[in-house]
């Protein structure tokens, strides 16, 4: 087997001799922390090296991976086309919520509640709020109510809640950049710092006070290296926190984040707030709330069925992960988005035999990272 070994700079410079346009230089995760996330780009970075060798694995995390690629291939195959089994075309669904999120601005801004607000606020109100929630947590735990106890449940759909929401973001901010693009709207990004009344008092600063840029990296920095320490990549490490039980090491490690940003930034918490001003009062079409959850749900559930038979799917411990695909099922049926009926009486029938595999490995390592949600 000819294999090599490179560095994720050496393997993105690589790329861009084959014809690619060296994207992941210009992520925000690049210049910030000089590696990439394990976000859509870094897959996308996996699928380009996958078109030069038969085998691409990576070994390690953060500025630490290696990339291990094997068997060159004699003629480069085309990239890899994820839009597979949808009903709409990526494109088609994007104009749709697209407009569909220009249609909410509108709204929103003559109630005033765009000079600042955040993607998690934007989310709830337009894709994903409380009562979607309730709709998750009641389909589930109808499902799963003959195999596990009421206390239990909340394993099985916490993974999938926080993926919804995490959708419902990537959708408001795919959304806010193409219409940004279009000149219909202007988008300003700032982060907002909560400090202990100590800090604020000894720094003469308010409990509340916008970041700067240079700020903001120092805290992000701090955090990348702790839970690096800790055996995490920062991705990992928030999609963790998502879940209904954390382990040990996880707690200990989200503590010992929050007494170094206490202690070195005076810092509680900090979180991204958005400012909207509207140029283009009139959406290219009008989308009702019926016509843009039918495409998000269509949508997601195409991204997620994308990876129902990857090797991490397979090889899930953790029921939140095990069930991810089934809860996704279960809550579009239950919005009243069709799904395939077969396919989704096929999961629930395995229900039962996952349980089993489950409790059977709990003497094995338990994997950290699973799914993300995907562009």
């Amino acid at each position: 087997m000819n294999t090599i070994k490179m560095t994720e700079q050496e393997v993105i410079e690589y790329t861009i001799t084959k014809g690619f346009d060296g994207e992941e230089f210009d992520t925000q995760a690049w210049k910030e922390r000089g590696c990439l996330r394990t976000d859509g780009t870094y897959k996308k970075l996996i699928n380009k090296l996958e078109c030069c060798f038969e085998i691409v694995v990576v070994e390690g995390k953060g500025k630490k991976k290696d990339y291990i690629l094997s068997n060159p291939k004699v003629k480069m195959t085309p990239l890899k086309d994820n839009r597979k089994g949808r009903l709409m075309p990526r494109k088609d669904e994007n104009v749709v919520l697209t407009n569909y999120v220009h249609t909410k601005l509108l709204s929103l801004q003559r109630e005033g509640k765009l000079n600042r607000t955040t993607y998690k606020k934007l989310g709830e109100r337009l894709f994903y709020g409380e009562s979607n929630k309730n709709v998750l947590k009641g389909s589930v735990r109808f499902t799963f109510t003959d195999f596990l106890q009421d206390k239990k449940i909340p394993s099985v759909w916490s993974y999938t809640d926080w993926y919804f929401e995490t959708r419902a973001r990537k959708e408001i901010e795919l959304a806010l950049d193409q219409l940004q693009k279009q000149n219909k709207i202007v988008v300003e990004k700032f982060w907002i710092g909560n400090f202990n009344q100590e800090h604020a008092i000894e720094s003469n600063i308010s409990y509340l006070k916008k970041l700067s840029t240079e700020e903001i990296k120092q805290v992000e920095q701090t955090i990348s290296e702790i839970v690096e320490a800790n055996d995490f990549t920062y991705a990992e490490y928030k999609k963790q926190l998502a879940l209904a039980y954390q382990s040990k090491k996880l707690l200990e490690t989200q503590q010992e984040v929050q007494q170094h940003l206490k202690w070195s930034f005076g810092l509680n918490y900090m979180y991204e707030a958005i400012s909207i001003r509207l140029i283009e009062v009139e959406p290219s079409k009008v989308v009702k709330y019926r016509e843009a959850q039918d495409t998000f749900l269509r949508k997601t559930l195409g991204l997620v069925k994308e990876k129902k038979d990857s090797l991490k799917y397979r090889n899930a411990k953790r029921k939140s992960e095990k069930f991810y695909y089934l809860c996704v099922l279960l809550y579009v049926k239950a919005m009243g988005t069709p799904v395939d009926e077969t396919e989704l009486a096929n999961e629930i029938n395995w229900i039962g035999a996952s349980l089993k595999e489950i409790v059977e490995s709990y003497d094995q390592e338990i994997p950290l990272g699973f799914f993300q949600a995907d562009s």
